[in-house]
């Protein structure tokens, strides 16, 4: 990738967004984005709610070993019901931005006809069956994302830092087949309802580098190709 730099001919300089009008912008673009995932387009399909057939996640994908989850007429609700608390952009230099925001969801639901279970690791083994559904109380996301606009050609923008923080009030699973056994199933679920905020707490810093190094690389991937000098005006 090319390497940024401050500079610009004098001719482009106005082409530069000035921090409110980028304010604007970003919160345009997500009620853009609101729509989008309520409505479709001719290229993404309804995102709200979220509707999959089948999901199969395997340990190695998300570095718990001897995991084997999969999830038939998976079902994710409330996506587009985000709420932007607050979202303020500063000019640190000509070309880059440093965007503070905090933002969260009331409520996300997530439901499956049917989930397969089994997990084995350091000598315990869970595993289960049926069906599945659970509630995410308030999820939020707060922090600061550094960005870089460069206009070579047209008008792109790259994220090159950032700093984001994820909260939890609280989850209501409702999982029925743990363990094969209805009683260890009502167990778990009142078990988990503690446990996971807690745990949540416990590694927010280990959440929070896996968010900082995922976000970046696939935001910038979906950047890297568009020319938002429209966007910008």
């Amino acid at each position: 990738m090319q390497a940024l730099t401050n500079a610009a001919p004098p001719q482009d300089l106005m082409r530069y967004p000035d921090p409110t009008r980028m304010e604007d912008i970003l919160l345009g673009l997500l009620e853009d984005l609101r729509n989008t995932m309520i409505n479709g387009s001719d290229d993404v399909p309804v995102l709200d709610p979220l509707e999959l057939e089948h999901v199969e996640i395997h340990g190695e994908d998300i570095d718990i070993p001897g995991l084997t989850l999969t999830l038939t007429d998976f079902v994710l609700k409330y996506l587009s019901t985000f709420e932007v608390h607050s979202l303020h952009v500063t000019n640190v230099l000509l070309i880059r931005y440093t965007i503070n925001f905090d933002g969260s969801i009331p409520l996300l639901e997530a439901d499956a006809r049917e989930y397969d279970l089994d997990l084995n690791i350091d000598g315990l083994s869970v595993f289960g069956k049926g069906e599945a559904s659970i509630q995410v109380i308030k999820p939020r996301v707060t922090g600061r994302i550094e960005a870089a606009v460069r206009v070579i050609g047209g008008l792109t923008l790259e994220i090159t830092n950032c700093d984001i923080v994820f909260h939890l009030e609280g989850i209501k699973p409702k999982i029925r087949g743990l363990f094969g056994n209805e009683a260890a199933s009502d167990f778990a679920n009142v078990f988990l309802e503690n446990l996971v905020p807690d745990l949540v707490t416990t590694f927010e810093s280990d959440i929070s580098a896996f968010l900082n190094e995922l976000i970046p690389e696939i935001a910038n991937e979906i950047l890297a190709d568009l020319d938002l000098s429209g966007i910008f005006g």
